[in-house]
């Protein structure tokens, strides 16, 4: 069997911006009074951001609506993802060698289109995926397979393949 395209996830395995998002929404949090805790993390890691804001609006009376607290938590996380974001070598170079070798690649992020184009940028990977498919652009996150079948469907590769 000839595998037609390989869907990467972004956060966590091409990149090492789990732990700058997590100081992000420390920093944005505390100006509300909340400390993070692990438990916070446990339970949002790998989800879009508008899951993970709703998590911290039960908890936090008086927290922006998503929209609103997105310009101070991407701000915090962007100044963060420019001056400290480490690329994971070897997942970098297993993308490079499928891309050499004539399998089209793509990304399936649950970062929102904002997020994942800044992260690709400041690892200098803005041009070397096929396609790439972010979070605020399918109906339903991570777990559901929604990101993954519409990276497949934009490669225009059956999934299975």
């Amino acid at each position: 069997m000839r595998v037609a395209a390989v869907v990467f996830d972004c956060d966590g395995t091409l990149v090492d911006s789990e732990p700058l998002a997590w100081r992000s929404w420390e920093r944005e949090l505390r100006a509300h009074g909340y400390a993070l805790t692990q438990a916070d993390v446990e339970s949002t890691r790998g989800r879009s951001y508008a899951e993970v804001h709703a998590h911290f609006a039960e908890r936090i009376e008086g927290l922006p609506d998503a929209a609103a607290f997105w310009p101070r938590f991407s701000g915090t996380l962007f100044e963060l993802l420019e001056s400290e974001l480490t690329p994971f070598e070897d997942a970098i170079a297993t993308a490079r060698q499928l891309d050499g070798r004539g399998i089209r690649i793509a990304i399936a992020s649950s970062s929102p289109r904002e997020r994942l184009d800044r992260t690709l940028r400041a690892a200098g990977l803005g041009e070397l995926f096929d396609v790439t498919v972010a979070g605020d652009e399918v109906e339903r996150g991570k777990p559901a397979p929604d990101l993954f079948l519409a990276a497949a469907r934009r490669l225009g590769v059956p999934p299975e393949d």
